[in-house]
């Protein structure tokens, strides 16, 4: 299997929308109190999951494989969480908003990894582990964060305080170039006892046929990247399986297990690796941010689908838009509106539905006439 072809649909490149959208997004972000900038968000969130196939084709596939019963209504939660996360980190930065970690997350975690000795964290993009990185340091040994740069990372509301600028919150972060001296830096943080964190469930385009690894995930075949797999094995380390899901504004829980590390084989580790954060996913799938093809065999029928929605329905989907955004705000969300009554409530969904079923009966009608 070629990793090469991974993710090399122009759904790696998806519109995070005009600029002037987002420009207006920017300034309203540094004037609005967090609860605001997340209601705010919520027409991009509906607009990209309505008007672009491919991403929504991936996630909803995925969504579909892990087991879901309402792919679709979990794959648009999965781009609510994504956008929610963009926010959180957007304040978290501005200083605005303070990363809240659950204290049963930080004890599992300390139980992990209490044994001294070089150790590799290994995360994925589900939650936001980046979030998590005080946390994780609170362990007693720093934490290094090994960087990938990937050019079809993070696009929605990209250009809205940056959100995928660094894995690790302006921690020094090693970047993994292929080089010999990324690789000896990885060696000698982790003699040094100290630890490396990696996302290890994304293979980038371009990449070497020999960097990926094939394993099972979810009943069929996926590439993992063999590169973090590696490093346990030369460094002789111990690894842990790390992820952190959002549970409201910037609060987050952890969830952490050992990996078996008795064989050094890459294969081996990349199997084991691909079991437990099967495992964390399928607690929240809603929160596995990754909006293309993840299983090579998904690739083609996403290629095959027009990359927006045809001009017809563009004239009915703001009601659809709407509606849905009434959902995820009343229902998926409901911590964005505590102390407001269930009255105010209903109120606030009729409003947002019943003007968007006007606006997009108006709009059918005049293109009937």
């Amino acid at each position: 299997m070629d990793s090469s072809s991974q993710a090399q649909g122009p759904w790696r490149r998806t519109s995070a929308g005009p600029g002037w959208g987002l420009g207006i997004l920017a300034w309203l972000f540094a004037r609005v109190p967090p609860r605001v900038a997340y209601v705010l968000v919520l027409p991009a969130i509906c607009h990209w999951y309505t008007h672009f196939n491919q991403p929504r084709f991936a996630v909803a596939r995925a969504m579909g494989r892990l087991g879901c019963r309402w792919p679709l209504w979990t794959a648009f939660k999965a781009y609510a969480q994504y956008a929610f996360v963009l926010v959180d980190r957007f304040y978290v930065r501005q200083g605005r908003l303070r990363v809240a970690v659950e204290p049963e997350g930080r004890d599992l975690l300390a139980t992990a990894v209490e044994e001294p000795g070089p150790i590799v964290l290994l995360g994925g993009h589900c939650g936001a582990l980046e979030m998590a990185m005080e946390a994780l340091e609170d362990l007693g040994r720093p934490v290094h964060p090994v960087a990938v740069a990937d050019p079809g990372a993070g696009t929605l509301f990209q250009g809205v305080g940056d959100p995928t600028r660094g894995f690790g919150f302006g921690r020094q972060a090693i970047v993994a170039d292929g080089s010999v001296a990324s690789g000896l830096r990885m060696l000698q943080v982790l003699r040094a006892g100290e630890a490396l964190g990696f996302k290890a469930d994304r293979v980038l385009p371009g990449t070497a046929p020999a960097e990926g690894l094939e394993v099972d995930f979810a009943g069929a075949p996926a590439l993992l990247p063999a590169g973090p797999l590696r490093i346990i094995g030369l460094g002789k380390a111990r690894a842990v399986v790390v992820s952190a899901f959002r549970t409201g504004p910037a609060r987050f829980e952890l969830l952490a297990d050992a990996m078996d590390v008795t064989s050094k084989e890459p294969a081996v580790l990349g199997q084991h690796f691909a079991d437990l954060l099967q495992d964390h996913i399928r607690r929240r799938p809603d929160q596995w941010f990754n909006f293309y093809p993840f299983w090579p065999e998904d690739e083609g029928p996403a290629a095959s689908l027009p990359r927006t929605i045809p001009p017809w329905f563009r004239s009915v989907w703001p009601g659809a838009l709407a509606l849905a955004a009434t959902w995820l705000l009343l229902v998926s969300e409901p911590s964005l509106l505590d102390g407001v009554s269930g009255v105010a409530r209903g109120l606030l969904g009729v409003l947002l539905g019943g003007s968007g079923l006007v606006v997009s009966w108006r709009r059918w009608r005049s293109r009937l006439l």
